[in-house]
């Protein structure tokens, strides 16, 4: 995954000062711009899971696989974009869905900070999260609007300090640690970053 993780080790300031603009707009205006944000945060996580898709097969090496690349992200988040405006009910499953993989993804790291190294531990629980933030938006979609978008803001803000400040490693560099057989160290920052996005998605809902 050398190209997304090149990119990540070089410049982390600029996607955490998106995270922090991001979630501080998705918390706070999730209820009230609902549709727009639902569309923009699937259109985002598609053309970013294709940045991590192409990097882990080697194709961001070369100059045309590169612009290759972004032509393919673009155009995921166009379609992604496109197809939830198009269909309403999509809004709500793909919120769901992304609540649901950024809270597996905390918990894994949360069983990784105490000792548990495993890659197949990260998929397991992001899927199984992504998976039951969709059920949980199909069987109660109204519900959705408040707790995810708050949720998801409040992870998105959170997320934006820890890529300026360290001491919470992303998805790229957890992989690339342990299959090298190195150990993913977590500092006490970390447990500083848990604590701040549950005191950030409280105060959010309760605005």
């Amino acid at each position: 995954m050398a190209g997304w993780s090149k990119f990540m080790n070089e410049y982390p300031w600029i996607l955490g000062i998106v995270f922090i603009i991001t979630g501080l707009y998705v918390a706070f205006r999730g209820v009230r711009d609902f549709s727009y944000i639902s569309a923009g945060l699937l259109s985002g996580m598609s053309a970013l899971f294709v940045f991590v898709f192409v990097t882990s097969l080697g194709l961001m090496s070369g100059t045309v696989g590169m612009i290759l690349s972004y032509l393919c992200a673009i155009a995921a988040a166009v379609v992604c974009w496109f197809v939830v405006r198009r269909y309403p009910t999509i809004e709500y499953w793909a919120v769901g869905g992304i609540a649901g993989y950024f809270l597996g993804f905390m918990l894994y790291c949360v069983f990784l900070a105490i000792g548990w190294n495993s890659v197949w531990g990260m998929m397991v629980f992001s899927i199984a999260g992504a998976i039951a933030g969709v059920l949980f938006a199909w069987r109660y979609p109204h519900y959705v609007v408040m707790e995810c978008t708050t949720g998801i803001g409040s992870y998105m803000f959170m997320r934006g300090w820890s890529f300026i400040f360290g001491g919470y490693p992303s998805e790229s560099v957890i992989i690339s640690t342990i299959k090298s057989g190195g150990s993913v160290d977590f500092s006490f920052t970390f447990w500083i970053y848990i604590s701040s996005f549950v005191a950030f998605w409280f105060l959010s809902y309760y605005y």
